[in-house]
Protein backbone atom coordinates (compact mmCIF):
# COMPACT_ATOMS: atom_id res chain seq x y z
CA UNK A 1 0.00 0.00 0.00
CA UNK A 2 2.93 2.27 0.73
CA UNK A 3 4.20 1.78 -2.81
CA UNK A 4 0.77 2.69 -4.20
CA UNK A 5 0.74 5.94 -2.22
CA UNK A 6 4.23 6.76 -3.44
CA UNK A 7 3.22 6.13 -7.03
CA UNK A 8 0.16 8.35 -6.69
CA UNK A 9 2.22 11.16 -5.18
CA UNK A 10 4.74 10.86 -8.01
CA UNK A 11 1.96 11.02 -10.60
CA UNK A 12 0.51 14.15 -8.95
CA UNK A 13 3.91 15.81 -9.05
CA UNK A 14 4.23 15.04 -12.76
CA UNK A 15 0.85 16.65 -13.40
CA UNK A 16 1.76 19.82 -11.50
CA UNK A 17 5.18 20.05 -13.16
CA UNK A 18 3.61 19.76 -16.57
CA UNK A 19 0.93 22.38 -15.98
CA UNK A 20 1.29 26.07 -16.73
CA UNK A 21 -0.78 29.12 -15.87
CA UNK A 22 -3.18 30.23 -18.57
CA UNK A 23 -2.82 33.74 -19.95
CA UNK A 24 -4.66 35.57 -22.69
CA UNK A 25 -4.70 39.01 -24.32
CA UNK A 26 -7.53 40.50 -26.34
CA UNK A 27 -8.21 43.70 -28.25
CA UNK A 28 -11.90 44.46 -28.60
CA UNK A 29 -14.06 47.26 -29.95
CA UNK A 30 -17.28 48.72 -28.51
CA UNK A 31 -20.55 46.95 -29.09
CA UNK A 32 -21.93 50.49 -29.12
CA UNK A 33 -20.84 54.03 -28.30
CA UNK A 34 -22.72 57.31 -28.10
CA UNK A 35 -22.96 60.48 -26.05
CA UNK A 36 -25.54 62.43 -24.07
CA UNK A 37 -25.84 66.21 -24.34
CA UNK A 38 -27.48 69.11 -22.55
CA UNK A 39 -26.97 72.40 -24.37
CA UNK A 40 -28.50 75.19 -22.28
CA UNK A 41 -31.41 72.89 -21.54
CA UNK A 42 -31.73 71.75 -25.16
CA UNK A 43 -30.76 68.47 -26.85
CA UNK A 44 -31.80 66.60 -23.71
CA UNK A 45 -34.05 64.28 -25.73
CA UNK A 46 -31.67 63.88 -28.68
CA UNK A 47 -30.09 60.50 -29.36
CA UNK A 48 -26.59 60.49 -30.90
CA UNK A 49 -26.21 56.83 -31.80
CA UNK A 50 -24.30 56.48 -35.07
CA UNK A 51 -22.69 59.91 -34.81
CA UNK A 52 -19.28 60.16 -36.47
CA UNK A 53 -17.88 62.26 -33.61
CA UNK A 54 -18.49 62.28 -29.86
CA UNK A 55 -17.82 65.15 -27.45
CA UNK A 56 -17.12 65.85 -23.79
CA UNK A 57 -17.66 69.18 -22.05
CA UNK A 58 -18.62 70.33 -18.54
CA UNK A 59 -19.46 74.03 -18.72
CA UNK A 60 -22.22 76.16 -17.28
CA UNK A 61 -24.15 75.89 -20.52
CA UNK A 62 -23.30 72.41 -21.73
CA UNK A 63 -22.84 68.90 -20.36
CA UNK A 64 -21.59 66.27 -22.81
CA UNK A 65 -20.62 62.74 -21.71
CA UNK A 66 -19.59 59.58 -23.54
CA UNK A 67 -21.20 56.16 -23.15
CA UNK A 68 -19.33 53.06 -24.34
CA UNK A 69 -20.33 49.42 -23.94
CA UNK A 70 -17.92 46.50 -24.44
CA UNK A 71 -19.43 43.01 -24.43
CA UNK A 72 -16.79 40.74 -22.85
CA UNK A 73 -18.87 37.55 -22.94
CA UNK A 74 -17.23 34.90 -25.10
CA UNK A 75 -14.02 36.93 -25.37
CA UNK A 76 -11.95 34.52 -23.31
CA UNK A 77 -11.21 36.91 -20.45
CA UNK A 78 -9.77 34.85 -17.57
CA UNK A 79 -10.50 35.30 -13.84
CA UNK A 80 -7.59 37.61 -13.03
CA UNK A 81 -7.31 40.84 -15.02
CA UNK A 82 -3.60 41.67 -15.09
CA UNK A 83 -3.91 44.79 -17.24
CA UNK A 84 -6.72 46.59 -19.05
CA UNK A 85 -6.48 49.79 -21.09
CA UNK A 86 -9.33 51.82 -22.55
CA UNK A 87 -8.08 53.84 -25.52
CA UNK A 88 -10.03 56.75 -27.01
CA UNK A 89 -8.79 58.85 -29.91
CA UNK A 90 -9.12 62.60 -29.62
CA UNK A 91 -10.07 63.95 -33.01
CA UNK A 92 -8.17 67.24 -32.74
CA UNK A 93 -9.05 69.67 -35.51
CA UNK A 94 -7.74 73.06 -34.34
CA UNK A 95 -6.53 75.54 -36.94
CA UNK A 96 -3.71 76.58 -34.64
CA UNK A 97 -0.56 74.80 -33.53
CA UNK A 98 -1.64 74.97 -29.88
CA UNK A 99 -2.02 71.49 -28.37
CA UNK A 100 -5.43 70.67 -26.92
CA UNK A 101 -5.64 69.70 -23.24
CA UNK A 102 -7.79 66.86 -21.94
CA UNK A 103 -8.70 65.68 -18.45
CA UNK A 104 -11.06 62.71 -18.35
CA UNK A 105 -12.54 60.22 -15.91
CA UNK A 106 -14.08 56.85 -16.77
CA UNK A 107 -16.84 55.54 -14.51
CA UNK A 108 -18.71 52.25 -14.41
CA UNK A 109 -22.37 52.63 -15.24
CA UNK A 110 -24.69 51.02 -12.72
CA UNK A 111 -27.73 51.00 -15.01
CA UNK A 112 -28.30 49.82 -18.55
CA UNK A 113 -29.15 51.98 -21.55
CA UNK A 114 -30.37 51.39 -25.10
CA UNK A 115 -27.86 52.73 -27.61
CA UNK A 116 -30.31 54.05 -30.21
CA UNK A 117 -32.66 55.52 -27.59
CA UNK A 118 -30.50 56.90 -24.76
CA UNK A 119 -30.56 60.66 -24.18
CA UNK A 120 -29.48 63.11 -21.48
CA UNK A 121 -32.87 62.56 -19.83
CA UNK A 122 -33.64 58.89 -20.49
CA UNK A 123 -31.90 55.50 -20.50
CA UNK A 124 -34.42 54.15 -23.00
CA UNK A 125 -37.72 55.02 -24.63
CA UNK A 126 -41.03 53.36 -24.05
CA UNK A 127 -43.60 52.36 -26.64
CA UNK A 128 -45.33 55.72 -26.20
CA UNK A 129 -42.19 57.81 -26.76
CA UNK A 130 -43.50 59.35 -29.97
CA UNK A 131 -46.54 60.61 -28.07
CA UNK A 132 -44.65 62.36 -25.33
CA UNK A 133 -42.59 59.67 -23.68
CA UNK A 134 -44.76 59.00 -20.68
CA UNK A 135 -43.35 55.46 -20.37
CA UNK A 136 -39.69 56.29 -21.04
CA UNK A 137 -37.14 55.07 -18.48
CA UNK A 138 -35.30 58.10 -17.09
CA UNK A 139 -31.88 58.25 -15.53
CA UNK A 140 -32.09 58.61 -11.74
CA UNK A 141 -31.02 62.21 -12.36
CA UNK A 142 -30.75 63.63 -15.88
CA UNK A 143 -27.20 63.32 -17.16
CA UNK A 144 -26.54 59.84 -15.73
CA UNK A 145 -24.06 60.88 -13.02
CA UNK A 146 -26.29 59.34 -10.36
CA UNK A 147 -26.17 56.04 -12.28
CA UNK A 148 -22.41 55.43 -12.00
CA UNK A 149 -20.34 53.71 -9.33
CA UNK A 150 -18.19 55.94 -7.16
CA UNK A 151 -15.39 53.39 -7.25
CA UNK A 152 -13.45 52.07 -9.06
CA UNK A 153 -12.77 54.85 -11.55
CA UNK A 154 -9.95 55.63 -13.98
CA UNK A 155 -8.58 59.01 -15.05
CA UNK A 156 -6.24 60.32 -17.72
CA UNK A 157 -4.98 63.76 -18.70
CA UNK A 158 -2.52 65.35 -21.08
CA UNK A 159 -2.27 67.29 -24.32
CA UNK A 160 -2.64 66.42 -27.96
CA UNK A 161 0.45 66.70 -30.07
CA UNK A 162 -0.42 69.31 -32.66
CA UNK A 163 -2.99 71.20 -34.70
CA UNK A 164 -4.79 68.26 -36.38
CA UNK A 165 -4.80 64.50 -36.02
CA UNK A 166 -5.98 61.55 -33.97
CA UNK A 167 -4.32 61.38 -30.56
CA UNK A 168 -4.77 58.45 -28.14
CA UNK A 169 -5.96 59.02 -24.59
CA UNK A 170 -5.35 55.89 -22.50
CA UNK A 171 -7.10 54.94 -19.25
CA UNK A 172 -5.85 52.22 -16.91
CA UNK A 173 -9.16 50.41 -16.37
CA UNK A 174 -7.73 47.22 -14.83
CA UNK A 175 -9.81 47.54 -11.66
CA UNK A 176 -12.95 48.41 -13.62
CA UNK A 177 -12.71 45.42 -15.95
CA UNK A 178 -11.91 43.16 -12.98
CA UNK A 179 -15.20 44.35 -11.47
CA UNK A 180 -17.00 43.21 -14.64
CA UNK A 181 -15.24 39.85 -14.58
CA UNK A 182 -16.25 39.36 -10.95
CA UNK A 183 -19.79 40.65 -11.61
CA UNK A 184 -20.65 39.79 -15.25
CA UNK A 185 -24.29 40.84 -14.94
CA UNK A 186 -23.19 44.32 -13.79
CA UNK A 187 -21.42 45.23 -17.05
CA UNK A 188 -23.42 48.23 -18.27
CA UNK A 189 -20.48 50.00 -19.88
CA UNK A 190 -18.39 53.10 -19.23
CA UNK A 191 -19.41 56.72 -18.80
CA UNK A 192 -16.58 59.15 -19.62
CA UNK A 193 -16.72 62.69 -18.26
CA UNK A 194 -14.32 65.63 -18.53
CA UNK A 195 -13.69 68.29 -15.89
CA UNK A 196 -12.89 70.92 -18.53
CA UNK A 197 -15.27 73.63 -19.69
CA UNK A 198 -13.93 73.33 -23.24
CA UNK A 199 -15.15 70.80 -25.79
CA UNK A 200 -13.08 67.77 -26.73
CA UNK A 201 -13.97 65.76 -29.83
CA UNK A 202 -13.44 61.99 -30.12
CA UNK A 203 -13.63 59.37 -32.83
CA UNK A 204 -16.63 57.10 -32.54
CA UNK A 205 -16.77 53.51 -33.73
CA UNK A 206 -18.46 54.86 -36.87
CA UNK A 207 -15.65 57.30 -37.69
CA UNK A 208 -11.98 56.87 -38.54
CA UNK A 209 -11.29 60.39 -37.33
CA UNK A 210 -9.90 63.59 -38.69
CA UNK A 211 -8.73 63.42 -42.30
CA UNK A 212 -9.39 59.72 -42.79
CA UNK A 213 -12.13 57.70 -44.40
CA UNK A 214 -13.99 55.29 -42.10
CA UNK A 215 -13.87 52.62 -41.07
CA UNK A 216 -10.29 52.49 -39.81
CA UNK A 217 -10.38 50.30 -36.72
CA UNK A 218 -6.97 51.52 -35.60
CA UNK A 219 -8.50 54.90 -34.73
CA UNK A 220 -11.71 53.65 -33.11
CA UNK A 221 -12.30 53.29 -29.36
CA UNK A 222 -10.91 50.01 -28.10
CA UNK A 223 -10.26 47.98 -25.00
CA UNK A 224 -7.11 45.93 -24.42
CA UNK A 225 -7.27 43.22 -21.74
CA UNK A 226 -4.56 40.85 -20.52
CA UNK A 227 -5.82 38.23 -18.08
CA UNK A 228 -4.69 35.02 -16.46
CA UNK A 229 -5.91 32.26 -14.16
CA UNK A 230 -6.22 28.52 -13.88
CA UNK A 231 -3.78 25.99 -15.28
CA UNK A 232 -3.61 23.99 -18.47
CA UNK A 233 -1.54 20.85 -19.04
CA UNK A 234 1.41 21.02 -21.38
CA UNK A 235 1.15 18.57 -24.32
CA UNK A 236 3.71 16.22 -22.76
CA UNK A 237 1.78 16.14 -19.49
CA UNK A 238 -1.08 14.16 -21.02
CA UNK A 239 1.40 11.51 -22.15
CA UNK A 240 2.93 11.37 -18.68
CA UNK A 241 -0.48 11.00 -17.08
CA UNK A 242 -1.45 8.19 -19.45
CA UNK A 243 1.84 6.35 -18.91
CA UNK A 244 1.53 6.75 -15.15
CA UNK A 245 -2.01 5.40 -15.09
CA UNK A 246 -1.04 2.38 -17.18
CA UNK A 247 1.85 1.74 -14.82
CA UNK A 248 -0.42 1.96 -11.80
CA UNK A 249 -2.94 -0.45 -13.33
CA UNK A 250 -0.18 -2.92 -14.15
CA UNK A 251 1.22 -2.71 -10.63
CA UNK A 252 -2.15 -3.31 -9.01
CA UNK A 253 -2.85 -6.24 -11.31
CA UNK A 254 0.45 -7.89 -10.46
CA UNK A 255 -0.23 -7.45 -6.74
CA UNK A 256 -3.61 -9.19 -7.08
CA UNK A 257 -2.13 -12.03 -9.14
CA UNK A 258 0.69 -12.48 -6.64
Amino acid sequence: MRNVSLALATLAMLVLMGASARADSIETFPTNDTMIDNYWGGNTDTNYSGSANLYTEESAGRKQRLLLYFDLSGQGVLPTVDCATLRLYINHYSDTSTPESYNLTAYLLSASYVDNEVTFNDRDWGADHANGGGDDTPWTVAGAMSDVLGTPTASTSGQTGGPTGNYPADFDVTALVQYWVDNPSANYGFLVQTNLSTSTRFNSMESAGWGETPPVEGKSPKLYVTSSGGVIPEPGTLLLIGTGLLGMLGYLRRRRMG
